[in-house]
């Protein structure tokens, strides 16, 4: 199926929402990690959530972020780095 968007600032927008929702997934599946007992779980779960913060660096790149947007996303890497790095991550 093929979008149409008006405009490089709709699909900027978009690119951006993507982003912030990716963190927001994997900010949350590092809570699950750090709050499970099971072991298995914990490792699924946290590797889930090196793969959203690998990859939201990875689309920061090529998107076009206002400043606002940017401050936000920041904050979100983060907290979500903070999580990982709670979780035995290394960066």
């Amino acid at each position: 199926m093929l979008y149409y968007f008006e405009t490089a600032k709709e699909l900027r927008k978009l690119k951006v929402d993507c982003i912030r929702t990716d963190l927001d997934v994997a900010l949350t599946f590092a809570q699950i990690a750090c709050q499970t007992d099971d072991r298995e779980k914990t490792i699924r779960t946290q590797h889930n959530a090196r793969k959203g913060y690998d990859a939201g660096l990875q689309f920061m790149s090529t998107a076009k972020i206002t400043r606002f947007d940017l401050e936000v996303i920041e904050e979100k890497l983060i907290g979500l780095k903070s999580a990982l790095l709670g979780l035995g991550e290394s960066f």
